[in-house]
């Protein structure tokens, strides 16, 4: 096998969700046991792709004859290896696309091939000018997203907001750090940590050294957390003694947050989809010293098999979405995503937040919370829910856009379980 080899197989891991993007960069690549010169080209390559994925498919197109998504891939990777991966020329890679295990199987021409990579491997292929006027096609080969995304994004929330949230999900985000208030009170150093006002714990990792020679960090005074998960545990506003409820992967820290702003002295039930993702939460609650949280695998169906109805004073749900507000942390949503599949989404949706209101007891808070940017999956679906329960009223909503804190984009909505009259 060629590096290119390795490097498709590696991206049809992703684009089958067999791995994030972030393990394959971190795990998956060294697990090649490859050389070091070889790891490097194949983790320049990927990182390349999956970030440019559809504006490098606009340059190659017209050399795929057939829908083959094998042609189509390894184009891509070729275009991109020759492009951004350090240590490699054209040359190279046209011997590495003959020697191939899939050679046989290509149908485009490799001399044709060879002549677009030393044609344009140094400079990428300027927008068409016909394309200067059309908004979703000029933003959509921009930032290489799929035009359907940023069509939505236009539709939903106007070309502004639409190009900002676009072209902000392409940059780096910050390290967002939350201080564990059971073993630290103090405020953190400004040299090192700068206040971010998202939450009442909420800073930025501003030093230039490695987060984890900090001896803060080490010695768990500190953890890393997403600035709106922060946020999301302000507004749950727990107390000591609250009975609380989260359902939904993706809230480990949430829920160890939620134990730490009362002290350790609540009960919080975490209903997760799986197994892996339970030894993730339990490793974390284990680190901070966290008694107080139960983590247990349900779906939205069996979770009556684990807990009352009515018994809880707040109850926060993110069923499965699209998770479109994270593609600056996982790039790889571009690819893996498809629009197809938001109508079954959305009918889970609005199944989840029915299924998870009778858990709340009456005066009691619910939250559902999405991080995505589409409507259907958020403003819509708790409009519909509050229209059809009218012994909850809404409180608070709130959709906000990645650019706003640097982090990720979310939809979360505050609603309440009325008295009785």
């Amino acid at each position: 096998m060629t590096v290119l080899d390795y490097a498709y197989d590696l991206l049809v891991a992703i684009k089958e969700k067999k791995n994030s993007f972030s393990v394959t960069i971190n795990k998956e690549i060294n697990k090649l046991g490859l050389g070091q010169l070889d790891t490097g080209i194949i983790k320049d390559t990927l990182k390349s792709v999956v970030n440019r994925y559809y504006f490098l498919k606009s340059e190659i197109i017209h050399l795929v004859k057939e829908d083959s998504e094998l042609d189509t891939d390894m184009l891509i990777l070729a275009l991109g290896m020759s492009r951004y991966a350090r240590n490699t020329i054209v040359s190279d890679i046209v011997s590495f696309l003959k020697e191939s295990s899939h050679f046989e199987e290509f149908k485009f021409d490799i001399d044709k091939v060879q002549e677009m990579l030393e044609t344009i491997s140094s400079k990428p292929t300027p927008i068409p000018a016909k394309y200067e006027k059309n908004f979703v096609k000029k933003i959509a080969l921009l930032y290489s997203y799929p035009e359907w995304i940023v069509g939505m994004l236009n539709k939903h929330f106007g070309k502004k907001n639409a190009f900002k949230t676009i072209s902000d999900s392409r940059k780096g985000a910050p390290i967002n750090i939350c201080v564990n208030s059971l073993v630290y009170e103090d405020e953190l150093p400004s040299d090192k940590f700068n206040k971010t006002g998202v939450a009442s714990n909420s800073y930025e990792y501003i030093s230039k050294d490695s987060l984890v020679e900090n001896e803060l960090f080490k010695t768990k005074k500190i953890f890393v957390m997403d600035q709106i998960e922060q946020l999301l545990a302000d507004k749950m506003e727990v107390q000591q003694g609250d009975e609380v409820l989260v359902a939904g992967n993706g809230h480990n820290h949430l829920v160890n947050l939620l134990a730490i702003n009362a002290y350790d002295l609540i009960r919080i039930n975490y209903a997760v989809s799986s197994e892996d993702a339970v030894v993730s939460t339990k490793k974390i609650s284990n680190q901070l010293n966290i008694k107080s949280v139960n983590t247990f695998v349900s779906d939205d169906d069996m979770l009556i098999t684990h807990v009352s109805p009515e018994t809880f004073d707040k109850v926060l749900v993110t069923p499965p979405n699209s998770r479109l507000g994270l593609i600056r942390q996982k790039p790889e949503i571009l690819l893996t995503f498809k629009q197809n599949e938001l109508d079954g989404l959305i009918a889970g949706q609005k199944k989840y937040i029915k299924e998870a209101a009778r858990f709340v007891k009456k005066g009691g808070l619910y939250i559902y919370s999405v991080p995505t940017l589409n409507k259907k999956e958020s403003v819509y679906i708790v409009e519909e829910f509050l229209a059809e329960n009218n012994d909850f009223e809404l409180i608070e909503d709130n959709l906000i856009f990645p650019y706003v804190h640097k982090t990720s984009g979310v939809y979360y909505a505050i609603m309440r379980r009325k008295e009785e009259e």
